[in-house]
């Protein structure tokens, strides 16, 4: 019986607004993951700064200082970058906080984006 009704309604055709309603459904729960992840990476904000985006500026990250060796090895100096530490200067007024959204925007996306792609 319940067979014989789910291949009733797999040979019933989908009308325009169910179709539109379906497809509020997947946006909707794409938008939902993009949201929570984009939360979750605002709260973790200092490990994605300290670590992610600005590691680089500091001395002893792993790329320094093996140009620091290679350069040690060739007898040039030139390949030691970042051997002092970087200040960044904000010149807007909200300029952090602005940043801070922006940046847990792209992470909520780029961590999202497998569900996004499952939802289409």
């Amino acid at each position: 019986m319940l067979k014989q009704l789910k291949g009733k309604k797999a040979d019933k055709e989908m009308s325009f607004l169910e179709h539109l309603e379906e497809l509020r459904w997947h946006i909707i729960r794409s938008v939902v993951a993009v949201i929570v992840l984009m939360v979750i990476a605002f709260t973790l904000r200092n490990i994605i700064f300290d670590i992610i985006i600005l590691g680089p500026r500091n001395p002893d990250f792993i790329t320094s200082r093996l140009l620091c060796k290679l350069g040690e090895l060739v007898n040039s100096d030139v390949l030691c970058i970042n051997q002092r530490p970087a200040n960044l200067i904000n010149i807007h007024m909200a300029g952090q906080l602005t940043t801070h959204v922006t940046v847990s925007l792209f992470t909520g996306l780029i961590l999202a984006f497998p569900v996004i792609l499952w939802e289409f």
